[in-house]
Parts: structure tokens; C-alpha cells; sequence
């Protein structure tokens, strides 16, 4: 997947219970089409796979939740679906008592192996890879490398075999590859910031526009006293700070999608709308697509509407014009500019996609959809 802002400017109306007028560059045909067919459709979206894999900061020890729980938490709450991939569901010795979260259960699935260094993983990783292909890889490796004073280029060489291996298994898969939590140890800790200084110039030797690696910064911010339960594995503090590292690394993994379109009954003038609704105690903090004819499984949430927002809108992905090919779907906010934001109001919508051509579609609880005219291809 390749990070991209896609511009897509749709400077549209959407009208109650008529024909809508169509969007710029929008085929009127294709909405009949959409009126008259979908309620007998079915949708099954694709979902995001991720594979949390490493050692024992990626497993946790019991009673320790490990920061999958907390990524678990924040990707519920964007809406994007997923699938946590591993050939474990348990953390070291055990299961903790996860909490269930919003009506789920925790998915527990991963790769993180308890004191393994980048060699073991790097020869287990075949015969894993025949349960599950991921889209995204969480890769935290090299600390056990560390402590038992493997070289540098060794590890390096490893961590590179590994993302081949990846590679060979999904040619688009994206890898977050993790700059190493620090250790309370001073010998080890060296070793670790050694290793670490490595991994931006491996990124930019091995990144492929069809498979981007993106290093993500688990070790500054991490303190190994006040964040750690013995100086080396993430207490509640620590897990929060790396979840909330991997959940920003997502969204940057993701597609982005920038998408404007204009509602009629809150347009005022000058390319602008009302946000007046936004304003009122009823206006929903969860989306409101859960229910027919959406009967959309997503779980996007916010703990208040940000600045400037008129409603909640879906914006899904098609390879054809038919509802069941909708590939990936996200309820998002529409601005009073027209812009189509995520969650928190702002940036482009974050999206699951692989590199092909896709319809665009953009529905609202009061008004027909409208779709582009025309497939748009997203890296």
C-alpha cells in the first residue's frame, strides 16, 4: 500500500428522495443503477490484516495486557476493520483478563515469541506464514539480539531476510519496522541504539513503492524506569505509549483518500454548509450507519465531534459499481467546506486499499449517493 492523497473533488449536491444532481465527472446512469439494485446485495469488505511479530515486548507476560490491547482499543475506535494475525493468542504464561471493549472480545493473535531473537524468527516464519497473509507487519525484533551481544550486521541481515520473506508471501504488505524500546541497562541499551541507527537507511535501501517499510520511533518518549516493569518489557505507561506509536504508523501505512462533496439543506452560499447540527446534544458521537439499509459493521467513535463538522457521511471503495464489490468502507465527518475528514476532523480519510483502480461512493443518511464517473486508481 502506498501512502497517497488522492484529490477528488466532488462539488455536488445531494438531494432527499429524488435524482440527485450528479457530481462533476459523475455518470447519471450508474447512480440508477445503485437506486434500483443494492438492497438485494451483499457486502464483504476486505479486511486489514496485521501481524504483530517479535519477541517477549510484543507477547507481554501475564498479567500484563501487552500494547496490542491498547492498539486493539484505538483501532476499534477508527472504524477500520481488522484482523490481529499471529500463530499465538495468549501472552507469556498465560491470559490476562482482558477487558471487553465497546461489546468485543480482544483479539488476541500474534507473533510475539517469548526471548527469540531475529535468527529463530526468521526460520519459524515459513511455516507461519501458511496460516495467514498480512496486509500490515508490526515488527519489534533485534532486542534479545542485543542482550546476547549479536552483532549489529547480523541482526541487520536478518530483519532483512525476514522482510523478503514477507515480501514473498504478499508483494504489497507494509512493514512498520520499530526503533527499539530502550533497556535499563547501559551496556544493552548501547546495542540497541546501535541497531536502531541502522533502521532509517535499511528502510530507504529496501523501500518499493509497492511495499513500503516505515520506521516507526517505539524508543524516543519510552523511559525504561518509569515505563517498564523490570527495566525491559512495557508496564501500563509503556504499553499505551507504543500503541499509540503503531496505531499512527497505520493510519500513515494506510491509502488516503481527500474527497469533497456539498448537501442541500445545510448549503448556504460560496461553497459553504451549516454546522449547526453538529452543535446539538442528539448529534450521534458514534456512526450512525450500524443500521438498514447500511447495516455497516464498523466502530468508529469519538469522544466529542470536532470544530466545523456537518455530519456524518460513508465513504467506500468499489472495484466495479456494484455494492457487492465494495472493497473497504469508512464512515467519516463532512466539513462545511466539503472536505470529507476523518475522525478527528481534519486529515484525509485513512483507508483500507490495495493498488488498483477504484469507484469512489459517497452516501449520507438523508440523501442518494453519488459515485465518480470514472474508476480512480489508488496506490
Amino acid at each position: 500500500m502506498k501512502q497517497i492523497i488522492r484529490q477528488i473533488k466532488y462539488y455536488a449536491f445531494l438531494f432527499v428522495l429524488v435524482a440527485p444532481l450528479c457530481a462533476q465527472n459523475t455518470n447519471f446512469e450508474k447512480f440508477e443503477k445503485l437506486k434500483n439494485s443494492e438492497n438485494i446485495t451483499a457486502i464483504s469488505e476486505q479486511t486489514l490484516k496485521i501481524l504483530p511479530l517479535g519477541n517477549s515486548i510484543t507477547q507481554s507476560k501475564i498479567p500484563h495486557f501487552s500494547y496490542r490491547y491498547n492498539l486493539w482499543k484505538e483501532l476499534i475506535d477508527s472504524g477500520i476493520k481488522f484482523d490481529f494475525v499471529g500463530s499465538l493468542d495468549s501472552n507469556f504464561q498465560g491470559k490476562p483478563s482482558w477487558p471487553d471493549y465497546r461489546g468485543f472480545q480482544f483479539d488476541s493473535d500474534n507473533e510475539g515469541h517469548w526471548g527469540w531473537r531475529a535468527d529463530e524468527l526468521l526460520d519459524s516464519l515459513p511455516v507461519w506464514l501458511t496460516g495467514y497473509t498480512p496486509n500490515i507487519v508490526l515488527m519489534h525484533v533485534g532486542s534479545n539480539d542485543c542482550n546476547q551481544n549479536n552483532s549489529t550486521l547480523s541482526t541487520v541481515q536478518e530483519i532483512t531476510q525476514i522482510i523478503n520473506l514477507l515480501r514473498a508471501d504478499n508483494s504489497e504488505v507494509s512493514i512498520l519496522l520499530a526503533k527499539l524500546i530502550p533497556w535499563d541497562n547501559t551496556t544493552i541499551n548501547s546495542r540497541i541504539n546501535d541497531l536502531n541507527s541502522k533502521f532509517d537507511s535499511l528502510a530507504t535501501n529496501l523501500n518499493t513503492e509497492s511495499s513500503k517499510i516505515i520506521v516507526v520511533d517505539q524508543n524516543t518518549g519510552l523511559d525504561a524506569v518509569n515505563d517498564t516493569f523490570d527495566g525491559v518489557h512495557p508496564n501500563e505507561s509503556g504499553e499505551e505509549k507504543m500503541a499509540s506509536v503503531w496505531f499512527s504508523g497505520i493510519k500513515t501505512a494506510l491509502a488516503k483518500l481527500s474527497v469533497k462533496v456539498f448537501i442541500q439543506g445545510v448549503y448556504i452560499s460560496s461553497n459553504n454548509m451549516s454546522d449547526s447540527l453538529s452543535n446539538e446534544s442528539f448529534f450521534p458521537t458514534e456512526n450512525p450507519f450500524t443500521i438498514s439499509p447500511w447495516n455497516y459493521s464498523g466502530t468508529e467513535k469519538v469522544t466529542s465531534i470536532p470544530a466545523d463538522v456537518v455530519d456524518w457521511v460513508m465513504l467506500s471503495i468499489r472495484n466495479d459499481i456494484s455494492e457487492e464489490s465494495t472493497f473497504s468502507r469508512r464512515a467519516a465527518f463532512i466539513n462545511s467546506n466539503g472536505d470529507i475528514v476523518d475522525l478527528d476532523g481534519v486529515s484525509p480519510v485513512s483507508i483500507f486499499a490495495q493498488k488498483n483502480n477504484y469507484y469512489i461512493v459517497v452516501e449520507h443518511r438523508n440523501h442518494l449517493k453519488v459515485m465518480s464517473d470514472n474508476k480512480i486508481l489508488i496506490e
